[in-house]
């Protein structure tokens, strides 16, 4: 986490984009944040997102059954992902608009064969049991799921999602990753059965940041820190050497320099 001296806001960059005069802060040890392109994410992502926004259908079409599986969303990061994902898998997948009832313009991703379906059908089933698999998933839960609302001083990130199988499955991934979240419960006219949960990331603005770092949702809308402050140290950058390739040791003294 970086930003320019006495300057508002801060924003994530990598690390070839410091420069000397930027003030860094540890939100999450690096060794902790998701790494997309492992195969055990990118399962959790699939599951996830499908979970959260995905639906099969036994529908016909010229007089044939026509099975498949759909997901429609507004935003195309995730539908990006989903796919290149899916592809990883040998799944094949077809994009296109999304033909409905819907105030904002929608696409759609399907899937259709018994082959491929049946492909997405073993990674829905199969556990989230690992680290990169509950990141991924919950990444892909929060892209169809998640809210994130903004203030000056403060980040409230939420999960929403009705009583049953995925909410219990969204709840061991957070324990798993041992990341903090209180659980309300809502009335809902539009869910059906009238209730939905509420999972309400804890730890304020730094404890939501830490929840987007460590899973690294797809939508920029639901990551973006513009405009948010954050009440912690900063450490100044003040010399950058390029180094070759070789073993590094990072120290940190009581005096809160690096070596």
């Amino acid at each position: 986490l970086a930003k320019r001296p006495y300057g508002f806001p801060f924003h994530w960059v990598e690390t070839q984009d410091l420069r000397v005069g930027h003030q860094v802060a540890t939100v999450l040890p690096p060794e902790e944040s998701a790494d997309p392109t492992t195969e055990e994410y990118q399962r959790g992502y699939i599951r996830g997102l499908f979970e959260g926004e995905g639906s099969f259908h036994r529908g016909s079409w010229r007089g044939r059954m026509w099975p498949h599986t759909r997901i429609a969303m507004t935003d195309p990061e995730p539908l990006d992902r989903f796919q290149s994902y899916c592809s990883n898998f040998g799944i094949q997948t077809w994009r296109g608009p999304f033909i409905g009832h819907v105030v904002r313009p929608m696409e759609k991703v399907h899937t259709r064969g018994v082959e491929s379906i049946n492909i997405l059908d073993e990674l829905l089933q199969a556990p989230i049991n690992t680290p990169e698999t509950a990141k991924g998933y919950l990444a892909g839960i929060f892209d169809g799921e998640g809210t994130l609302y903004k203030g000056r001083s403060q980040l409230i990130l939420r999960i929403y999602q009705k009583p049953g199988k995925v909410y219990d499955a969204i709840c061991a991934a957070l324990n798993l990753l041992k990341l903090q979240f209180s659980r309300r419960t809502h009335q809902s006219k539009t869910c059906k059965g009238g209730v939905i949960m509420a999972l309400t990331c804890l730890g304020g603005a730094s404890g939501a940041m830490r929840f987007l770092q460590m899973v690294r949702p797809a939508i920029p809308r639901k990551r973006d820190l513009t405009g948010v402050r954050l009440g912690r140290e900063w450490s100044t950058v003040t010399a950058i050497t390029p180094l070759s390739p070789g073993p590094l040791i990072d120290l940190q003294t009581t005096a809160r320099t690096f070596v």
